[in-house]
């Protein structure tokens, strides 16, 4: 087999190994891409659960305010209707939270428990007629349970925020190093095959030239090879040994030529 075609062949494979390489590369890219998505489309149903939380007890807070008003059964039964669906949520988000938002959860839900024993407090308190005064207490209460819960909520929908910075962060810190390294193997393996096609390049001139020089031995033609006399590498110096062969051999049958005509 030619160095030539040896050199295309070594060259091909090369470049198979580095599209496999690089296949494999999209791939797994492909895959973080996915998993990160996945991450963030999570990371977004808490937050969006933790505000439908948030106008949930907004709403509940309105009912309560108006019932202290008006002493409406509408607004009571908004009341109760508003509460269990607080709870439905609660447990949701609760079951899609981290460790530590489960641990917030958990918290809100002591909050919930107790700002129900004051809303039943407060029910008592318009059944009974009590004063305005016991009623504004009772409000005043509802509003502080309010504030703590919904800042609770701030505090899961805040971590949730991060975690998607620190998960786009780390994803985009993932695919720039990808890149890069898809860059340089790419760069290699230009730079490696332009070495390599040089190297065979000169080899093969030298080996053209060799044979064309035993050639024109067997024909007894002496020629020398053209050789930069400068150059020391392995194949000028294998040059220069044929080159004094062939002068050798000249020389040789020259004076072989001559003895023989003066013999004769």
């Amino acid at each position: 087999m030619k160095i030539k075609t040896q050199a295309i062949l070594g060259t091909a494979f090369l470049a198979v190994s580095v599209l496999s390489l690089g296949a494999l590369i999209l791939f797994k890219q492909f895959k973080a891409e996915s998993k990160v998505k996945m991450i963030v489309g999570v990371y977004n149903q808490r937050i969006l659960l933790a505000r439908d939380l948030q106008e949930l007890i907004l709403r509940l807070s309105r009912s309560e305010r108006n019932y202290l008003l008006f002493d409406d059964p509408i607004y009571l039964n908004r009341i109760l209707a508003t509460g269990d669906k607080i709870d439905q949520t609660a447990r949701k988000l609760s079951d899609v939270e981290s460790p530590t938002g489960k641990e917030i959860i958990k918290q809100f839900i002591q909050e919930r428990k107790d700002y129900r024993g004051m809303t039943n407090q407060m029910i008592g308190y318009m059944h009974l007629n009590r004063s305005d005064k016991s009623k504004e207490i009772t409000r005043l209460d509802l509003r502080g349970a309010t504030d703590k819960m919904d800042e609770l909520l701030d505090n899961i929908i805040e971590n949730n925020r991060e975690s998607i910075s620190q998960a786009e962060s780390d994803a985009l810190s993932q695919m720039v190093q990808t890149r890069y390294f898809t860059v340089g193997s790419l760069l290699f393996v230009v730079l490696f095959t332009a070495g390599v096609w040089i190297v065979v390049f000169k080899i093969n001139r030298a080996l053209t030239e060799f044979r064309s020089g035993f050639e024109t031995l067997e024909e007894r033609k002496f020629s020398t090879i053209p050789i930069n006399p400068m150059k020391r590498d392995e194949l000028s110096l294998i040059g220069h040994s044929f080159n004094r062969m062939s002068t050798a051999i000249k020389n040789y049958t020259e004076n072989l030529r001559k003895s023989l005509l003066k013999t004769n």
